[in-house]
């Protein structure tokens, strides 16, 4: 009698466990390309008050626990990764040279913030500085 030959599920499952890597490297693949799609949403509407880690989710299909998943495997958590991207922006504003007469607020509004006191008191607890000061600062060094 001949030897019994596996299935091709064993032989798929004995191949794939004994590359493990390309199994986890396609893995990381899919879920670093779902990032930069995700990365990319959020950046893209970053002026929508409405951008939260449910909308995020939704429009990408991922359950709301899933995109925590993937920001905390990389450190991050999607609502600071939000506020921190809206402050880069509004940080850049506060000193390009054509938005020196345009009011901090436009500039938070603009950026999704709902709320000029909110947005100061989180640009200080970000940068040390409040936003006008910031500005002021910005102003001073490209006058210098």
């Amino acid at each position: 009698m001949g030897a019994v030959k596996p299935s091709p599920t064993r032989q798929y499952t004995a191949a794939i466990q004994a590359r493990p890597t390309l199994g986890r490297m396609s893995r990381m693949t899919m879920d670093d390309h779902l990032m930069a799609r995700i990365v990319a949403y959020i950046d893209h509407s970053l002026g929508d008050p409405d951008l939260c880690p449910p909308t995020i989710a939704a429009a990408h299909y991922l359950s709301i626990r899933g995109l925590y998943r993937m920001f905390e495997a990389r450190g991050l958590s999607a609502a600071r990764y939000i506020r921190s991207r809206r402050l880069e922006k509004c940080r850049d504003e506060l000193v390009a040279p054509g938005m020196t007469g345009v009011p901090v607020g436009v500039i938070a509004q603009r950026w999704g913030f709902r709320s000029c006191s909110h947005f100061s008191r989180v640009f200080l607890e970000e940068y040390g500085v409040s936003p006008a000061a910031y500005r002021k600062r910005g102003r001073e060094k490209t006058a210098a």
